[in-house]
């Protein structure tokens, strides 16, 4: 047993010395051993003394580990306040605390007393007392006051950074509460810009003005939805993938692979995504203010050994094709008199022999429209991704008396080309579509007997499109009666 009870604190590093008839070292040992008598410092800021307003009180170690505090004149314990924000403090106040390190050193008790002049009012901000991110349009601000005549009013203020006093106000003439309980206002936020905002407020009596001090924390306005990306992005690929999926700010991911839309409650992203077959990733971020991303996805097409020429056509929201043409061209446009049909898996397939080497283009033509692969050089088997972007575009009917409900409308291209696609209206007059981004179409709804006919719409990104199509008209009513005026019921008309 070594006894180290003499011993300075400090790192110590261990060997041997082996002798007989000569001497010999041994090499240092892997293990060490520190030695810490020493307990930790403990102050705080501001130390106590006379104060004519409420006081933030900050306590600190000059080592790692935990504060222990009462404020009752106790003798603080590790039983006691564990300290982890500023102490607000706006009555007179004895505040004692100690630190322990993480060998159990404990510091000497440290004893502050503040006194407040009873004669002044004082004013605390409590709320917010950490960090608040919020897209909301309002968010809760408390304080304490406090004034012997109770005739105080308070102001709140806000400021872009936590000196100075010199912020813009919320609010003016809130009467200082007489109960010395804490006080709640709702500031509307609506209006301002993004970033950070920090809160102090003053009281006011018939002698002088009082400024708080910063509260704790800011009130962080985040209205921008995180951006979610997958890496590697989906694609083509010829072994197993490892999918990290990340945001541009700290956010919580979540994602389905069961083609699925995500939500909250669906799986939490917490460790890379194994993607060893066919595999659609949908996934969207949360940040820390609720702001949630819209939904991205990501297509993972493993193809470890292809046997053909296989050309996979999906679209961007990873829907396969299926009974598309797809025709091969050479790289300078000729055609190759070759095609196929897309299978259920959405994907064509040709036979390496009937292409001599070289490179070659493959077109798919969907919804009356043409769209290329890139040059693809082929030496035998291999595997290509055409990817159509795609969209929404909601189509209602209107009548003189409403919504179209019942009626079919039917999906025509730009030059007028029927696409064999028609669907009819719900209730509300309206029908979906998915399109083409980019392309033109137009749309004719069928009712009473006559044909009406949409304006040209083409497809944009990044939003559901909408058209109307009016088919006029209104309800027209007939009336049998027998002489001027009795109705005559159960008559055909």
């Amino acid at each position: 047993i070594w006894d180290i009870s003499t011993m300075d604190d400090g790192t110590y590093y261990i060997y041997a010395v082996i002798s007989d008839t000569t001497s010999s070292v041994s090499d240092y040992g892997e293990a060490s051993i520190t030695i810490d008598t020493t307990p930790p410092s403990v102050s705080a800021e501001p130390p106590g003394g006379t104060y004519s307003s409420a006081q933030s009180v900050e306590v600190s170690a000059d080592e790692p580990g935990w504060i222990y505090y009462t404020t009752d004149g106790s003798e603080p314990t590790t039983g006691s306040l564990l300290y982890s924000a500023p102490i607000g403090i706006a009555e007179t106040t004895i505040l004692k605390f100690m630190a322990m390190d993480a060998l159990g050193n404990r510091s000497a008790t440290v004893t502050e007393v503040y006194v407040f002049d009873s004669a002044r009012p004082s004013l605390v901000i409590l709320e917010p007392s950490g960090d608040i991110f919020t897209n909301a349009e309002a968010v809760g601000i408390s304080w304490e006051d406090a004034d012997d005549d109770d005739n105080a009013v308070v102001a709140l203020f806000y400021d872009t950074d936590a000196e100075g006093n010199d912020g813009v106000m919320i609010v003016s003439g809130i009467e200082e509460d007489a109960d010395e309980e804490s006080d709640t206002y709702l500031w509307h936020i609506g209006g301002l810009d993004e970033g950070a905002y920090y809160i102090y407020g003053s009281i006011t009596d018939d002698q002088e003005t009082v400024l708080s001090p910063y509260a704790a924390g800011a009130v962080i306005i985040d209205r921008t939805a995180p951006v979610p990306e997958a890496s590697p992005q989906g694609g083509l690929y010829t072994t197993p993938q490892s999918v990290v999926l990340s945001a541009n700010e700290p956010a919580h991911l979540y994602y389905t692979l069961d083609g699925t839309e995500p939500t909250a409650a669906s799986s939490l992203y917490d460790n890379p995504i194994m993607v060893e077959a066919n595999t659609t990733i949908r996934f969207m971020a949360v940040d820390a203010a609720g702001n949630q991303s819209g939904v991205s996805i990501a297509d993972y097409i493993i193809q470890e050994e292809v046997q053909d020429i296989s050309i996979i056509v999906r679209t961007d929201k990873a829907r396969k094709l299926i009974g598309v043409k797809v025709y091969a061209f050479t790289a300078t446009g000729s055609y190759t008199g070759k095609y196929a049909l897309t299978d259920a898996d959405g994907i064509a397939h040709f036979d390496p022999a009937d292409f001599g080497g070289g490179e070659y283009r493959f077109r798919v033509d969907y919804a009356g429209n043409q769209f290329w692969s890139e040059v693809f050089n082929i030496t035998g088997a291999g595997a290509m991704v055409v990817t159509i972007p795609e969209e929404a575009v909601e189509v209602t009917v209107v009548t003189g008396s409403g919504p179209g409900a019942g009626v079919r409308v039917y999906l025509f291209s730009e030059a007028g080309s029927y696409l064999s696609q028609y669907e009819t209206t719900d209730e509300a007059g309206t029908v979906s579509f998915v399109l083409p981004e980019g392309r033109s179409f137009a749309f004719r709804a069928d009712m009473f007997g006559n044909q009406y006919w949409s304006d040209l719409i083409t497809v944009s990104e990044g939003a559901v499109n909408t058209v109307t199509v009016d088919v006029g008209g209104g309800i027209f009513g007939v009336t049998v009666q027998e002489g001027d005026e009795t109705p005559i019921a159960g008559i055909g008309v």
